[in-house]
């Protein structure tokens, strides 16, 4: 069971907590720029390419020295790891990249030196192009590319107790599929509901040409 009392902690105990905290405040992880480099390449090999030759224990040996990581070594691997993804997600340049090491607190803190950022940017502008290519590639291969045709037309609907009274014009659209040719999609919008459709369309076309 818990006690209802409260103690005061120490002097001592006040010191050794204060000291404890100082340390791991300013303990950073320390790696020299080539073997950065031969991570990130060692990351994108295994992330983006799934090259069967590349293993993270492998890539774990070669670069520091041992297959199995330190909590430390681990934290630092997964670090990079997000941000290749940010970086790949956003489809930064590498003037970007530059920019978020150089601004994001968290960033800063764990590639704290100005090697550590240019080897960033030496990464990113050798690969950045081929990893976007690859984040497309899969993109098609996880959605097939899968509407194979769309048929529309344009209704009145009626009020059910005064049939000779129009109601409203509604838009009555059929998507067929790859997957599924025999049960094409069936649904209806009235005018509110396509333009806000439409408006997601633009947002949707704008993001593809940022993007292409």
């Amino acid at each position: 069971m818990f006690s209802g009392e409260h103690h005061a902690p120490s002097d001592e105990a006040d010191s050794s907590l204060n000291t404890a905290s100082e340390e791991e405040s300013t303990t950073t992880f320390v790696i020299d720029a080539k073997y950065l480099f031969a991570l990130l390449k060692g990351l994108n090999q295994i992330m983006f390419e799934k090259d069967d030759l590349m293993t993270e224990s492998m890539m774990n040996q070669q670069v520091f020295g041992n297959e199995i990581l330190s909590e430390e070594q681990n934290n630092f691997v997964n670090r990079c790891k997000q941000l290749i993804r940010l970086a790949s997600y956003k489809n930064w340049t590498p003037t970007q990249l530059k920019e978020h090491l150089l601004s994001d607190d968290d960033a800063k803190r764990v590639f704290n030196t100005n090697d550590l950022v240019q080897t960033w940017v030496k990464f990113w502008t050798q690969f950045s192009s081929r990893i976007h290519q690859q984040l497309v590639n899969e993109s098609k291969e996880d959605f097939g590319n899968n509407l194979t045709d769309m048929k529309w037309r344009i209704d009145q609907k009626t009020n059910i107790n005064r049939l000779s009274e129009i109601s409203e014009s509604v838009a009555v659209v059929q998507l067929s599929t790859k997957q599924d040719p025999n049960h094409p999609l069936l649904f209806e919008m009235d005018k509110d509901t396509l333009k806000s459709v439409m408006e997601q369309f633009k947002v949707i076309q704008k993001r593809i040409d940022q993007l292409s």
